[in-house]
């Protein structure tokens, strides 16, 4: 192996880290350390993504949530949108794009190509992709021992993480990543194991942790504007 092929799976390697290891950070910000090339895995029928920092603001985002995820409402990061600030317009993607193919962060760092490639038309400058993992705790309650698995209730452990990263939407380069993180317990009712109650995706862990990433977005982007036109 030569050291240039090293360099760019070394590259390759620590942005991957960076994105799908933070998770257990709790709640973060992380720009991206600001470089002329990030390396960008071709896939076969999608051009070549260039993988160059190429930031317009105002930004005209598009949201994009992956398949394990409910769609984010972005209503509260869009208000008190003005000229002259880093945030032009911010609309919601999932309905363009079949989330299928995009499980998770995994599958959208390897398939940027294919993801970017079927959102050109909407003209985005980035694409900021939102993911959510749960963690439930699963040991069998004395509800569930006592009823022989037919009814579980009772309050259960939850953790519940967003990540959301931002991505160039005509390089594919990523220029930061944030999370946010809640735990605690949460009510479930269950027959037959399908919920009646405290499904965990949407209980009050996963929607205060949605909100929060949501709420703290803008706030972000600026910071990542900021560090990126000052080094232009």
């Amino acid at each position: 192996m030569n050291i240039h092929s090293f360099l760019r799976r070394f590259i390759r390697l620590r942005l991957l880290l960076c994105v799908l290891l933070v998770s257990a950070c709790g709640n973060y910000n992380m720009k991206t350390p600001i470089t002329s090339h990030q390396e960008v895995a071709k896939m076969s029928g999608y051009p070549a993504l260039s993988g160059r920092p190429s930031l317009r603001a105002p930004s005209r985002i598009g949201v994009f949530t992956t398949g394990r995820t409910d769609s984010l409402n972005f209503s509260a990061a869009t208000q008190g949108i003005e000229p002259g600030g880093n945030i032009e317009s911010i609309q919601q993607i999932d309905p363009f794009i079949t989330q299928r193919h995009y499980r998770d962060l995994n599958a959208v760092i390897s398939k940027r190509a294919k993801l970017l490639h079927e959102a050109r038309f909407l003209g985005l400058d980035v694409i900021v992709v939102c993911d959510q993992e749960t963690k439930r705790d699963r040991s069998p309650s004395l509800v569930r021992l006592a009823t022989l698995g037919i009814l579980d209730a009772g309050l259960r452990k939850q953790d519940t993480q967003i990540t959301v990263v931002c991505i160039d939407a005509r390089t594919g380069y990523v220029y930061g990543v944030m999370g946010r993180q809640q735990h605690g317990r949460a009510p479930r009712l269950a027959l037959f194991h399908v919920h009646a109650l405290g499904d965990t995706d949407r209980n009050h862990i996963a929607r205060a942790t949605r909100r929060e990433a949501v709420e703290q977005f803008p706030e972000f982007w600026d910071g990542v504007v900021k560090d990126y036109a000052g080094r232009r």
